[in-house]
Formats: structure tokens, sequence, C-alpha cells
């Protein structure tokens, strides 16, 4: 006996007659039970989601059936099997006196009518009345995608609630007759619920499965979920979102949450909950909402909006958010499924300023700058933007870390420099540049571009720009690592002026001495 909680209705296409007004009519009066069994063969293909799912075959109707589908000789299966289907036929008409197999054939061929292959039984039609009536009662085991022999008459197929593993769902009812002269194929009727994760882009505002942000920035986020293709057979339908949340995000309670079906919004009919890092919007029957009418078509839309926070990651593995969706995927049953589950990512950058000595490359402390966006939004010390600036100093070893950061162009300016060292007054850009992998949803390259300092563009030779070797990236770390020099200034001793202060290996200042050198010899000759 199959566990009533525990299965799927799965069957199988009759013919657009399976509503049976020609599938008994004119079989002769049933006395006794055929000689001999015929056989023939049936093979059920599952689809896309169910590869694994197996049957057990419950015979009704025993018959002899002949190459054009008619039925004679018609008896029951099985005492077992006659008690649950005069049980439904009478909990579907009171008035029913009907005492053979041939009197509920009559009776079933007149209440399922016009049916064909995709038909799918709604849950309050007599064919799924009858179908759960026999489920429980043991029968023959048949695996999917080969073909099996049974006796000829009317089979329910019913999906082995054990077999149905994570993504995939039992079918509707329907019932097949087999007959020794045709095999039967048939194929699943379902469709199951998938599930899609979004991240809005905020520099292009397309929703894709990437995106990059600073810390403190809002976030969009879309989830998208359809439903079992045959809802319409099921008495309840539960279904929930499971949302998990890296630490790097934060969403700030559920007042952002939205929830819609079918376009309508429903988030007041939504159970939402927030624990921790996971998200949850479940309804206990989606079949039952106020103000929508759900069937095959219909797709569920939740979205919020969080944001990076301190625990931020850097470069990749990135900043993930992974959902999946739990379904009911047993007809009128207990039961169920899981999607896949579908991740979206969230990157954030950064970058380290090395104040060095332009001569020597001794590391300078005490250097400050302010760094602010393309939107002219001023970088915090934790990485989110603010409308004042905020000044970064170097540490003792000459450097500043700034993470958290979006894709973007950055305008570095030096407001105060060590002691003995001239200023930087021409600001410096820094465009990070990341690369990614949208199909395996990774970063796959860091890059920078840099300008500015004395002059137009990068030279290693000018005063303040970046050195030499400087724009190296670790995706890992999504970081870029910038040196920034500085020119010396000295004041050097000299005998009868005053002291002269000169910028160290400034050519200006180099060339000024010398000229001033050759005027006096030549007033010495003219004397």
């Amino acid at each position: 006996m199959m566990n009533k909680t525990t299965r799927g209705i799965a069957a199988c296409a009759l013919t657009a007659a399976l509503g049976m007004g020609g599938l008994f009519a004119g079989a002769a009066p049933a006395l006794a039970d055929p000689a001999a069994a015929e056989q023939g063969t049936i093979t059920v293909t599952t689809t896309e989601g169910n590869a694994g799912v197996s049957y057990s075959a419950i015979q009704i109707i025993k018959a002899d059936v002949d190459s054009a589908g008619k039925a004679t000789h018609i008896t029951w299966a099985s005492d077992e099997v006659k008690a649950a289907v005069e049980g439904a036929i009478r909990a579907e008409d009171p008035a029913y006196a009907g005492t053979t197999a041939q009197d509920a054939a009559d009776f079933i061929a007149a209440h399922i009518a016009g049916t064909n292959s995709t038909t799918i039984l709604a849950n309050t039609d007599f064919g799924n009345k009858l179908a759960d009536a026999v489920d429980g009662i043991a029968g023959t085991a048949v695996a999917a995608g080969t073909a099996s022999t049974l006796d000829e008459g009317w089979w329910l197929l019913v999906t082995d609630g054990s077999s149905l593993g994570t993504g995939a769902a039992g079918t509707s009812p329907i019932f097949a007759l087999i007959n020794k002269d045709v095999p039967v194929s048939i194929t699943e009727k379902v469709s199951v619920p998938t599930v899609q994760k979004e991240i809005k882009e905020d520099s292009t505002g397309e929703w894709g499965t990437i995106a990059d942000s600073a810390v403190g920035q809002d976030v969009d986020y879309r989830l998208t979920g359809t439903v079992s293709g045959n809802i319409a057979t099921f008495d309840t339908y539960s279904y929930k979102f499971n949302d998990l949340i890296d630490d790097g995000l934060t969403l700030d309670g559920t007042s952002s949450v939205r929830v819609t079906v079918d376009d309508v919004d429903v988030t007041d009919q939504a159970d939402i909950k927030l624990v921790g890092q996971r998200l949850t919007v479940s309804f206990d029957n989606l079949k039952a909402l106020d103000g929508v009418t759900v069937d095959a078509d219909t797709t569920v839309v939740v979205t919020y909006t969080a944001h990076l926070n301190d625990a931020v990651a850097i470069g990749e593995p990135g900043n993930k958010n992974t959902v999946r969706i739990e379904y009911s995927n047993n007809p009128n049953h207990e039961g169920t499924g899981t999607t896949v589950e579908k991740t979206v990512k969230d990157f954030a950058f950064g970058f380290t300023i090395v104040k060095k000595d332009k001569v020597t490359d001794a590391l300078l402390a005490g250097a400050k700058f302010t760094i602010k966006d393309s939107a002219g939004k001023y970088v915090q010390e934790d990485g989110s933007m603010g409308d004042e600036p905020f000044e970064f100093t170097t540490d003792e070893y000459g450097e500043i870390s700034v993470i958290g950061l979006d894709a973007d162009t950055y305008t570095i300016e030096e407001t105060a420099t060590p002691t003995g060292y001239e200023q930087i007054d021409t600001p410096i850009t820094v465009t990070l540049v990341p690369e990614y992998d949208e199909e395996q949803i990774e970063l796959t390259s860091l890059s920078a571009t840099f300008s500015g300092g004395e002059g137009d563009g990068v030279d290693a030779d000018g005063d303040g720009l970046v050195e030499s070797g400087s724009g190296i990236t670790y995706i890992e770390y999504g970081n870029v690592n910038l040196d920034i020099t500085n020119d010396k200034q000295i004041v050097m001793p000299v005998t009868g002026l005053d002291g002269i202060t000169f910028t160290y290996v400034a050519g200006g200042a180099t060339l000024a001495i010398s000229l001033a050198g050759l005027a006096l010899k030549g007033l010495r000759k003219e004397q």
C-alpha cells in the first residue's frame, strides 16, 4: 500500500475520448473475467526537472480492449478497487444505484468527458476525486523511460512520492487504457516551479545577476517565481520564498518588502519574516488569495531593498544573496518540493594609496586626502558616501586603505602634506573597471585607469603622479594599489645670500641658479 501523504498523482493520456463516452459504448455485458488476460506496454516520459521519478500503476477495470480502444468483458480489478471507486461515485451522486463494473464504467464515462492527453483535471473534477479514492491501493511498479508490461484494462498511474527529489513534482490524474495491440506512450502533465533572482545595477538601472555598489548604498532585489503547471489539481498550494542574505548585506526590517501575484499587490496577505539574515515570504494556500485567480501561468514577485554594510566582502567572491522556493508538490496531499537555488552577487572594491618620497621611496606618514565620486559625494571612513569631505591620513607605513567602493571614477585631492614636502595641487582621478562572467556570476578582472597630477595623464616622472608599476589589482581582494609621490623641499646653506628654499630635483629651480652664476662672471670681465 502506498502512503497517501507521500505520493503525487501521475497518469497518462487516453485519447480525446478519455471521457469514455466511446470507451465503453456498446460494450458487451460483463458476466465473467476474461479467460486469460492479454498484456500491452506503457512508457512514461518525465518532464524537465522530474528525472528519476517512478510510478505505481493501479488497475481499476479489467477488460478485453481492441485496437480501436473498445472495451468488453468489463470487470473490477479487485474488491478493494470496487469499494474505492463506488465510494467515490456515491460521494459524487448519492442516488447512484449501480452494482456492476459496467455500471461504474457508464457513470465514469458520463462524468469524465472531453479530456485529452493535455487535460489537467482540477481538484473539483470527478476524475481527480476518483484518482484520490484509488490512491493507496497496491500497484505495479513502473519505471520512467522504459516500456512496462501491464494487463489489458483501465489503469491509474500514481507517482511514487519517495522518488520526488529536489525540484520535482507529481502530475495530475489521468488514466491509461492498455491494450495488447497498441503500445501506450505518455508524458507527465506538470511543469515544475522555477525561481529567478535579480539585482539592479544602479549605473544602468538594469536587472541582472551581478551589480556593484558602495557601502550604505541602497540595492534593489527582485525574486520571481512560477507555480506548478498542474496547480489546478491541488486543493491547497503552499508557497514560500526562502532568501538568505550574506553578512555583508543588511536588510533593515521588512518595510521595503513588496509582494505581487500576477501584478496584484498581495503584500498584506503574505507572511513576511526576517530572522537573522534569512527572509521568508510565504503563503499557506496561494489559491486562497483575495482578488487573485491563480492558474498555471501565475507568477509571484517579491521585491525589497538592502544595502552593503561594514562587513562587506571586497572583490571575489562578492556579497551573495541566494533564494529557493518551497512548494506543494503532491496534488491534494501533503509534501513539498524545493526549486534549484538561484544566486546573485553585489560586488564592492577598494584601493590603497601609498605615499612615498619621489627620490628615496621613503614611506610618508601624515599626508591627508579627500576622495569623492563622480556624483560629487565624498567617501567616508567606512567606504560610504556623504556630503561632507572626510580627510584620510596616511599611517606610519604611508598608507590609506579605502574599501567598500562602487565601480566609479574617484577624484583624489591632497589637502595636507608631510612637513618639508611640496603639496600636489592638481587632483588625481582613479577609475575602477571590473569585468564579470554573468553566467558563472563571478568577477573575472579588475583594472584601473589614472590621470591627474602635473600635466595631462599619467607620467611616472611627473610631480605627484602615479609611479610606474602601480595599478596592480588583485581580483580576490578587489583592490587597486596606487602609489603617489611627493617632491621634498630642502633649504640649502649659501654664503652672502638669504637661505634659498627650492624643490629638490626641481628642474626649474636648478636652471635659475645656473643662469645667475653666468651673469656674475660677465660683469667682472667688463670691469
